[in-house]
């Protein structure tokens, strides 16, 4: 064989090889198939579930509570939620000026179990309904709580002189801090705790004066023959409201509602503005609203509003029937709540012109009036409570 024919045959036969080779190769491993492409779907969106949405709800303003001494065999003090029903709180009276807590929970009050047993001062917790005597000088009808509620001030007349009393809650004692021939009244203490104003004569004229809290310190604002039968003080600021009579020896018989002719502002330092002159406003009728910007009082039996910053007075239950011909406030003042909703006062002549009083309260935004209480002939001072937690039974 050529040369040639050698290397022909070399080749031919190592390519059979490789075939073989190849071959079973594929036997044992099958060759893996390229995947072909698939389009890649597109991706869901996962979405939680529904949920319910709730409003937020505002929770509820618990209304202002009216207490006031009802009608009952017993003198007994009631409770008016605002729209509702009266209930019982405790037995007893509720005392003129500022009787209650700054904390609303407790209220001074007049107790007498019978008609033969002496009147006690007494308070009363509104929480529980029970009710701790107090060890006063006197047995006064109007006392003023210290909003820093420490103190419960009042005056203490003897035929010897007057004088301005502060009662410590915490020890117990009597303090007297001035001396007066006669206090007539005390206003109570200025929003902010620091003045006491109340009116006295000292050298044969009634006048108004002030205290200065922290130092006793005396300051006369008023020097002149007018008698200053009624003296308020604003509930925002050192601010007093002020109504004078002309001087008449009948007006100064303790216990009359005097009739005001003059109605003015004095702030403490003196200063004074007139906010007009009236024929008939009954003393006892004057109450400031809570933010300082009203004035109630009952003018020839109706009961009025004065605005301050238009100087524009209304009288809203003239037209109204029957309330238009009821003597309103005519003994204590209306009191007005203390989110400004309500004007509650008690009035005379709901039972064909009976003398008995019932107890109403105006809602100042509608004009309606509810009827909290008729037909008990009980007198007494109203007072809104807020903040109520009190025990009813």
């Amino acid at each position: 064989m050529t040369t040639r024919a050698t290397g022909l045959l070399l080749c031919l036969v190592t390519l059979s090889a490789i075939l073989v080779l190849g071959s079973c190769q594929s036997l044992r491993e099958p060759p893996q198939a390229t995947p072909a492409a698939t389009p890649t779907p597109e991706q869901a969106t996962l979405l939680s579930p529904p949920v319910a949405t709730v409003e937020p709800t505002t929770p509820l303003t618990p209304s202002p509570v009216l207490l006031f001494g009802a009608g009952n065999e017993e003198r007994i003090i009631a409770a008016w939620p605002a729209g509702q029903t009266k209930q019982f709180v405790a037995p007893g009276s509720p005392l003129y000026g500022q009787p209650f807590s700054p904390d609303g929970r407790h209220m001074i009050i007049e107790v007498q179990r019978t008609n033969r047993e002496p009147r006690q001062i007494a308070m009363l917790n509104l929480a529980d309904g029970s009710i701790e005597p107090l060890h006063l000088l006197t047995e006064p009808y109007t006392v003023h709580w210290s909003p820093d509620g420490r103190y419960l001030l009042y005056a203490y007349q003897q035929e010897s002189g007057a004088q301005l009393v502060l009662y410590e809650f915490a020890t117990g004692d009597n303090t007297p801090i001035a001396a007066m021939s006669i206090i007539s009244f005390a206003a109570g203490w200025s929003a902010d705790g620091g003045q006491i104003a109340f009116m006295a004569n000292d050298d044969g004229q009634y006048d108004l004066y002030v205290m200065d809290v922290t130092t006793q310190a005396l300051r006369r604002l008023t020097n002149n023959l007018a008698v200053e039968t009624a003296v308020v003080w604003s509930l925002v600021d050192r601010t007093l409201l002020v109504g004078t009579t002309r001087y008449d020896e009948r007006v100064l018989w303790e216990g009359s509602p005097y009739g005001v002719t003059t109605l003015y502002l004095i702030g403490s330092d003196g200063q004074s503005q007139t906010l007009g002159y009236y024929d008939l406003i009954t003393s006892p009728s004057l109450a400031w609203s809570p933010d300082g910007q009203q004035i109630a009082f009952s003018e020839k039996g109706a009961l009025c509003i004065l605005d301050l910053a238009t100087r524009q007075t209304t009288c809203p239950l003239t037209e109204t029937t029957p309330f238009g011909d009821y003597i309103a406030a005519f003994g204590e003042p209306p009191v007005w709540s203390p989110d400004n909703r309500w004007l509650a006062f008690r009035a005379a002549g709901h039972d064909d012109g009976s003398s008995c009083d019932g107890v109403y309260a105006l809602e100042l935004a509608t004009g309606a009036v509810s009827i909290v209480e008729e037909g008990s002939c009980e007198t007494g001072p109203l007072f809104w409570v807020d903040d109520w937690e009190g025990a009813t039974h």
